[in-house]
């Protein structure tokens, strides 16, 4: 993951070089083969070069393919083939050999602002164009790739890390109390268009960002398909078009000599750890790792022994990391580089994640992670029998249902699958409000009515067969998730990839026959079970990792520091939130853990951002 920033002044005044240069070195961390910038009159960009491609051995950026059209950029693009069929037809002229970024200035060239809808990868990127003197900007369909930007005063401040912006003179420290107020309340941020930080926005998902004559276009480029239901002759159609599908996802992402995969003991990072040894060959043209956090001591924990056991039989070297002792903070507040986001360093301590990228960083600038089946593999089978038999399907349900015993070995819906119990849980430790909120923030806010209504209302369409599982593509957590992984936050030069949110295998999974598919992830068993050991693809859903047993070690002692040293503290909470912390009960644990989190945050925010 390339680092990136650029400024756009207004009129004829001209970019500030020092002040460019600074900018770009404060994001040096995130590239560190490379580093340039650019600089057309009142135009600036900059770039640090992580080469992550084999197209990128020989990429500079910023870069033009003509003097009028400038990019910078951290992209992956994929699909290239076809890409570039499109663009030799268009007249250009481009192999599936030319870099990222020239490819996105092709596109550029032949569509327009329509270039986004030919794109398929994870993107952010910049260009600057000399004949119409506008920016476009644009970020990924899914959000993977940050983009955050502030119209500091008259001029355009941008980048792909948050915390470079902060360094331009015109962009201030000022929080965003509504997002201080969201992360109390809901753990994050509920705006997808804004952050920690008032004078700081974040382009969303799948969105583009228009900048000419001081004027500000923000649009959303594309939404999630809704598809009618895949109907497949054969029952072993599904699992073979969903295994080329994984295989091309996979195939995009491996355009690399190694690569680490964040496996547990489940079935979904296993997975891709599987169908990456297939893809490297024998002999492997590549090397696939796998890294895994364990708990050796202070709980039960099995993951050791199912990774350790998928790694012997894939042939694959494996390490693993025991996080018993570690703190779910550190004690001085000491994170590098400081956290953007308070729900940067809630629920699973930074130090987990930068465990297993240290270790995969001494082999690979890239990283697996296996997220997506869960939410795309939802098993929502009262909706979809209903709408089967709106249209008159009845035949082919009892069909279905007459398989369960030959497939799961009982009949149709007796049993409760996956995490209900676990979530109804999580649900019920969110229903209370917290007694802890300074009452004149709250007031101010109307924090209580937001907290009834559930935040910002998700705009979605309803999927008429599967509804939770759409829906939940459209959740915050996704761009938490992401930018938790993302060097910015971890400061580590590794770029984590996500295989299952390609969008051609989310679509595939979003359009399965939920039965018999969906239930328990029966396509992925299905799938891997020649792939994996048995046990494996028996094992049912582990629980999350058990982050409370770390926190609850965290002292108190330390908390009280905090809450003494960071006076603002109390502009959003009551003193009476330390008490909480340590007497109320354990499901209630994350929610009053917050305040402590936001102390932290306040206390490294204030630190220098370069590091």
């Amino acid at each position: 993951m390339s680092g990136f920033v650029g400024i756009v002044n207004p009129d004829e005044m001209p970019v500030d070089r020092d002040l460019l240069w600074q900018l770009t070195r404060s994001v040096a961390y995130r590239g560190p083969a490379a580093e340039d910038v650019w600089i057309q009159g009142r135009v600036g960009f900059g770039h640090t070069m992580l080469r992550s491609t084999v197209e990128a051995d020989t990429e500079k950026q910023p870069c033009t393919l003509d003097g009028d059209a400038w990019i910078t950029a951290d992209c992956r693009i994929d699909d290239r083939a076809r890409l570039v069929g499109e663009l030799v037809s268009g007249g250009r002229s481009c192999t599936v050999a030319t870099s990222d970024p020239e490819l996105i200035l092709h596109a550029w060239a032949v569509w327009g602002a329509d270039c986004v809808q030919h794109l398929l990868g994870d993107f952010a990127f910049a260009i600057w164009d000399r004949r119409t003197s506008s920016l476009f900007c644009a970020r990924d369909h899914m959000g993977i790739k940050p983009f955050y930007y502030s119209p500091a005063g008259a001029c355009l401040v941008f980048g792909n890390t948050l915390n470079s912006l902060r360094l331009h003179p015109s962009v201030s420290d000022r929080l965003n109390d509504l997002a201080i107020g969201d992360f109390l309340l809901f753990g994050l941020n509920q705006d997808p268009g804004t952050t920690s930080f008032r004078d700081i926005s974040r382009l969303p998902a799948a969105h583009t960002l228009a900048w000419q004559d001081g004027r500000l276009d923000i649009c959303r480029y594309w939404t999630m398909p809704i598809d009618p239901p895949l109907r497949m002759p054969k029952r072993n159609d599904y699992v073979e078009y969903f295994l080329e599908l994984l295989r091309t996802a996979i195939r995009d992402r491996l355009r690399v000599s190694s690569v680490g995969i964040f496996m547990s003991g489940g079935l979904d990072s296993t997975g891709l750890a599987a169908v990456s040894k297939e893809l490297a060959g024998v002999p492997p043209m590549l090397d696939v790792s796998a890294h895994t956090v364990v708990y050796d001591r202070i709980v039960p924990d099995e993951e050791r022994y199912y990774a350790g056991l998928v790694a012997r039989h894939l042939g694959m070297s494996i390490s693993f990391y025991p996080i018993d002792d570690d703190d779910f903070y550190p004690h001085d507040g000491g994170f590098q580089p400081p956290p953007a986001d308070p729900a940067f360093i809630s629920e699973t301590g930074p130090q987990t994640y930068s465990r297993e990228l240290r270790g995969i960083g001494q082999k690979s600038c890239v990283a697996f992670y296996g997220e997506g089946p869960d939410n795309a593999l939802t098993y929502e089978w009262k909706t979809y029998v209903a709408r089967e038999l709106e249209r008159g399907r009845l035949g082919s349900i009892m069909l279905e249902f007459a398989s369960f015993p030959f497939l799961f070995g009982d009949l149709p819906f007796s049993k409760r699958l996956g995490r209900k119990k676990h979530a109804d849980k999580e649900l019920s430790a969110g229903m209370s409000f917290p007694s802890w909120l300074n009452r004149d923030f709250e007031r101010r806010f109307h924090l209580r009515e937001r907290f009834a209504a559930g935040g910002i209302p998700m705009q979605s369409e309803v999927h008429p067969y599967r509804p939770v599982g759409y829906a939940s593509f459209q959740n915050q957590l996704w761009s938490l998730l992401f930018e938790r992984l993302d060097p910015g936050v971890t400061g580590i030069p590794v770029e984590v990839r996500h295989p299952y949110l390609d969008i051609r295998v989310l679509r595939f999974l979003l359009a399965l026959p939920v039965l018999p598919w969906c239930r328990d992830k029966y396509l992925l068993r299905h799938a891997l079970r020649n792939r994996l050991p048995a046990v494996v693809v028996a094992r049912p859903k582990s629980p999350g990792l058990p982050v409370l047993e770390l926190e609850r070690r965290f002292p108190e002692r330390v908390a009280s520091e905090v809450f003494a040293q960071e006076s603002i503290l109390c502009e959003y909470v009551s003193h009476s939130a330390l008490q909480v912390i340590a007497k109320d009960p354990l499901d209630l644990y994350f929610v009053n853990l917050r305040p402590l989190t936001l102390g932290f945050f306040l206390r490294s925010s204030s630190r220098p951002c370069i590091i």
